[in-house]
């Protein structure tokens, strides 16, 4: 800043501090519009037409945008509701008068309008100038074929006879027709629309003039914009392109492919402009690559009725360790658990973990993804403490364009601690006779019998094996997971059908502790009728069968239910048999005890989501499940049905939800449950 100035900074730094003229001032008005209504209008409704004018209604609720009162708006709007009249077909449209009636610092508008007779669509022709390419068709056979593609083409056409005559249906009937065109291969196909309008009969008449120029294929693939991601990788992702049929969703798949390394920021296929002689089009694949190597710091804070967690995490990618696109993770989480809550605390303990993964894909195949993920953990749940260490190797491969397989072997080291009753301390306001704080003689009764209350004269080995307990205990084991996509895309799906099962096999020859087989098989539908609705469904049930020398389960592979993903008037894993064997016969006061899972699972969940206005996204659900103790034990007459409603809002680090759920009935199990749960988490919860 040069030295003259000098004396004039606090000067300046106070005009720039200063309040500037507000929006009243700068449009010289002073009169908030409070109301528009509309007289004469059939075909659009008052908030259809406010939306395409300048004017607009300034709303009492807080934080949105006030509409001030100008002159100038009505010419304005006269004009621009009568081209919108017209683009709909109403060339008889008047705008006859707009009325203001002023009100202290307010006014209201009325709209006279008088529509006329809308313009109705006469005859609708179509001009071919060429044939669509069937491809290899035995030529008896080809008139026919090239007639039916004809008539597929013409139904896109939304331009109906009798219907009014609409700017917005031709130009999606053109758009329709020459994008079919070109996914059929006709690169360069094009349709033009002619339109006569008859003011004095009201009648339209359209001629669609298609002409599919040639068949075009894919020629070379060239790539931009690649530093350390080496070319033939890349090719490698896209070698079924070249010699395709040239169609906008083949350069979607291309795009897709490309994106789908989880190295790029961006990727755009751009084709030649020009055919090339042999009717080849090369294709230029311009990618943007991410940061080779990535550090993401956050602090977290989970709360569910009966958890509360805070933790920082720490995640460090490098996407090209050792190069050739080995891609190295290394999640690190430090974290603290108080059960159920800080404020009536019961047990308490840190967490943490440290997990590196590292991935490649290519290794035998170049489709198979290769991934070691070992891991090392300290946890707390209700009722014990317990540090693991794990690791878990595993293949996958993506078959046919809609099918995903997962083979992995896993094994995992866990050893508890810190056994607990699960029992809240007494109340020190509630007294007994004996004038000492009153203990829950429930409480006490569930902690004899325990699952981890294991007392100086308790011998583990004593416990059932049916218990599953073992400390420490070594698991190792074999699953396979399959998903069947039969949606319009495979991440966030709009509309179609997911199928999943999930099979392991634990024990036997891959040895461990335990035996057993576990099957888990589960459907989720969507369904998107409009931009802002969709429909949710979910159904899944799962069946541990121990079998052999060890047969049981243990209690972290068991089923649970409860929490922001399954039934949501639940807190986490708390619909699930307990340690009190009291708690899983039909008794009217509920029990106590620490949930230990079962071996029969049921779910189903129905949710509807709608979005409401920027990233915000309303959602009502309804839930049904339980789990229970026996192998196939299933009780379709005492499921726990919950509703409830959420928001979600989508920002850059991912869908955030908040769900709250109420329990609809109260079976005679867990009757101490609260009837009420409130869940924060990411992304949808199916």
């Amino acid at each position: 800043m040069p030295r003259r100035l000098l004396p004039a900074l606090p000067v300046l730094l106070a005009l720039g501090c200063s309040a500037g003229p507000d929006v009243a001032e700068v449009m010289g008005a002073k009169y908030e519009i409070d109301d528009i209504d509309f007289e004469g209008n059939e075909r659009f409704s008052d908030g259809e037409l406010i939306e395409y004018m300048v004017m607009g209604e300034t709303w009492w609720v807080p934080f949105t945008e006030t509409h001030y009162f100008n002159e100038a708006f009505l010419p304005a709007d006269t004009r621009r509701l009568e081209e919108l009249y017209r683009a709909y077909g109403y060339y008889d449209i008047v705008v006859r008068d707009m009325r203001v009636t002023y009100d202290d610092d307010e006014v209201d508008v009325t709209v006279l309008l008088d529509e006329g007779e809308p313009n109705l669509v006469g005859d609708v022709v179509f001009e071919w100038k060429g044939d669509p390419d069937v491809g290899d068709v035995p030529p008896e056979e080809r008139p026919e074929r090239v007639d039916d593609d004809k008539r597929e083409v013409e139904t896109l056409a939304v331009t109906v006879v009798d219907e009014p005559f609409e700017i917005a249906r031709l130009n999606q009937s053109v758009s329709d027709m020459k994008l079919a065109l070109r996914e059929r291969g006709h690169a360069q196909a094009e349709v033009t629309e002619h339109v006569r309008v008859d003011r004095e009969t009201y009648r339209t008449r359209i001629r669609y003039v298609l002409d599919p120029g040639p068949v075009a294929y894919v020629g070379g693939l060239s790539f931009e914009g690649l530093d350390y991601v080496p070319r033939d990788l890349a090719a490698r992702e896209v070698d079924y392109a070249e010699g395709r049929r040239y169609t906008p969703s083949l350069m979607s798949r291309i795009e897709g492919s490309i994106y789908s390394m989880d190295v790029f920021r961006s990727v755009v296929a751009v084709p030649d402009e020009t055919i090339g002689d042999d009717n080849k089009v090369d294709v230029r694949i311009r990618a943007d690559e991410s940061p080779p190597q990535t550090v993401k710091l956050g602090f977290g804070l989970a709360f569910d009725p009966t958890r509360w967690e805070q933790r920082v995490t720490a995640r460090y990618t490098d996407r090209n360790l050792f190069g050739r696109l080995t891609r190295l993770e290394l999640k690190v989480v430090a974290g603290y658990a108080e059960l159920p809550e800080p404020f009536t605390l019961a047990q308490h303990g840190p967490v943490a973990e440290l997990a590196p993964t590292l991935r490649r894909k290519g290794l035998l195949e170049k489709n198979l993804v290769w991934t070691l993920a070992p891991k090392a953990e300290v946890g707390i749940e209700e009722g014990y403490q317990f540090w693991a260490v794990s690791n878990r190797i595993s293949v996958s491969r993506f078959f046919f364009g809609f099918l995903d397989a997962t083979l992995s072997h896993n094994i995992r080291h866990v050893d508890f601690f810190g056994f607990g009753t699960g029992c809240l301390p007494p109340d020190p306001d509630t007294l007994g006779p004996d004038g000492e704080p009153l203990v829950d003689q429930e409480c006490v009764r569930s902690a004899a019998v325990g699952f981890f209350d294991l007392g100086d004269d308790v011998d583990p080995e004593s416990l059932p094996d049916d218990l599953g307990f073992r400390d420490p205990y070594q698991i190792s084991y074999l699953q396979l997971d399959t998903t069947l996509f039969f949606t319009d895309r495979v991440a966030d799906p709009q509309n179609g059908l997911v199928l999943q099962a999930t099979y392991d096999y634990a024990g036997g020859i891959v040895g461990g502790d335990f035996d057993f087989h576990r099957i888990t098989p589960s459907a989720r539908a969507y369904w998107t009728p409009h931009p802002r609705l969709q429909f949710a469904a979910r159904v899944e049930t799962g069946q541990i069968h121990p079998f052999g020398d060890d047969p049981a389960v243990p209690i972290d592979m068991r089923y649970y239910l409860g929490g922001a993903a399954t039934v949501r008037g639940w807190g986490l894993q708390r619909l699930a048999p307990r340690s009190d064997p009291a708690c899983n016969d039909d008794i009217e006061n509920g029990c106590g005890g620490i949930p230990i899972g079962g071996l029969t699972s049921a779910l189903a969940n129905l949710e509807v989501r709608w979005k409401a206005f920027g990233p915000l996204v309303l959602a009502v659900f309804g839930d049904a499940g339980d789990v229970r103790a026996g192998v196939a034990d299933y009780a379709f007459d005492e499921l726990y049905y919950s509703t409830g409603g959420g928001i979600r809002v989508d920002t850059p680090v991912g869908l955030i939800r908040l769900d709250v759920g109420v329990r609809i009935n109260d079976p005679a199990r867990f009757g101490t449950e609260d009837r009420w749960a409130v869940h924060l988490g990411l992304g949808e919860a199916f």
